[in-house]
């Protein structure tokens, strides 16, 4: 297996939501994310957990 390292360059910016320790359900929260490439890409990413 050959596995070669490549270098990215990004800006990573994560928003949470205010979070009150004694009223926090971690199992059901979200964050959202944004990433900016170097070569003008742009991705946004929501990140939620869930209780099942």
């Amino acid at each position: 297996m050959n596995k070669q390292s490549t270098k990215i360059n990004f800006k990573l910016w994560l928003k949470f939501e205010e979070v009150d320790p004694n009223n926090w359900d971690i199992k059901n929260e979200f964050c959202n994310i944004h990433v900016d490439l170097e070569n003008g890409r742009h991705y946004g990413i929501n990140v939620r957990t869930y209780k099942f």
